[in-house]
């Protein structure tokens, strides 16, 4: 298996006064704010995990994630490798399976993110109100987008419905924090190296070049995508 995670340079950057400070810090910010009315939206990639890990070693939360299933989201092993840790870790862990169909998907990307988000968190979002769970913690980080930098850095992480405490953070210090907690993380990483998003088979997956990662690495997602995009001819 190709491996593109450098764990040596993680394990060296762990050491840093500057880096435990700044795990310090992030600790110290969830347990001003965290009470049992939080959850973490969780969705087993970097960001999430070290969010999940975080949270529950200062007040566990119950973990909630959306699964849009093997192949679309993660593989067979790795969503295996993913619930054995969370049952391990004794999380207050929860799945809620979630059909992902791309085959009609409309054209713009607002558009989408409007019915994605419509359709994806209905059952969560339910089973959160039902036991009273208000506040959700993210991973979302302000390095990850300009849009969300200009969010973030206004909010610093925090609103009346929100909380990330990863805003402030670097892809390098997600990955330090991994190994350094020996935390599992999704094959894709191995092969995209440590800047890849979570999630095999995504909307724009054809125009970024997602189907020749997926027919070299993953040919069973690399099946459903061809499936999903008619895509055959674009590889």
């Amino acid at each position: 298996m190709a491996n593109k995670i450098d764990t040596n340079y993680f394990r060296l950057r762990a050491r840093q006064l500057s880096y435990m400070r700044r795990e310090t810090a992030m600790l110290d910010w969830i347990r001003e704010r965290i009470d049992d009315g939080c959850y973490v939206s969780w969705s087993a990639g970097k960001d999430s995990m070290v969010v999940a890990h975080a949270v529950n070693q200062v007040h566990p939360v119950p973990v909630l994630m959306v699964d849009p299933g093997v192949p679309i989201h993660w593989t067979d092993e790795d969503k295996k490798r993913m619930v054995e840790y969370a049952e391990q870790q004794r999380w207050k862990w929860q799945l809620f399976p979630w059909s992902k169909s791309l085959s009609k998907a409309p054209e713009s990307d607002a558009a989408y993110r409007r019915q994605i988000h419509s359709e994806m968190f209905i059952g969560l979002t339910t089973y959160a109100k039902g036991r009273r769970l208000e506040r959700r913690i993210t991973g979302m980080r302000a390095s990850e987008s300009k849009t969300r930098h200009i969010f973030l850095a206004a909010s610093r992480g925090e609103t009346k419905n929100t909380l990330q405490p990863l805003w402030s953070w670097a892809t390098e210090d997600v990955w330090t924090y991994i190994v350094r907690h020996n935390l599992p993380w999704l094959s894709v990483y191995d092969y995209l190296g440590p800047d890849a998003r979570n999630g095999l088979i995504g909307k724009n997956g054809r125009e970024h070049g997602r189907m020749v990662y997926l027919k070299k690495f993953y040919p069973q997602a690399f099946q459903r995508a061809c499936e999903l995009f008619d895509a055959r001819t674009h590889v």
